[in-house]
């Protein structure tokens, strides 16, 4: 449980889904058997990507705060964000 708990997921739910789902299958008796020697966390394959991403984050919502949250249309968000 605590590699379970310790690790990022990177995939989300599916990640762990598809994790516990090959657990499952590899298991052999009735004792559940995870392969947690999988579960490294990997350090960002760009350098400095969490920065691009948060950087991200913040003008997304930026522009939904001008646009006090309107995603379509013609004033939308996402006719902005598309330039």
């Amino acid at each position: 449980m605590v590699a379970l708990v310790a690790y990022h997921w990177p995939g989300n739910v599916r990640h762990l889904q598809n994790f516990i789902e090959r657990s499952v299958v590899l298991t052999k008796g009735t004792e559940l058997h995870a392969p947690v020697a999988e579960l490294v966390n990997q350090p960002s394959a760009i350098p400095g990507s969490r920065m691009l991403a948060d950087a991200d984050r913040a003008h997304i919502i930026s522009v939904l705060r001008e646009t006090n949250w309107t995603v379509g249309g013609p004033g939308g968000a996402a006719a902005q964000l598309a330039y």
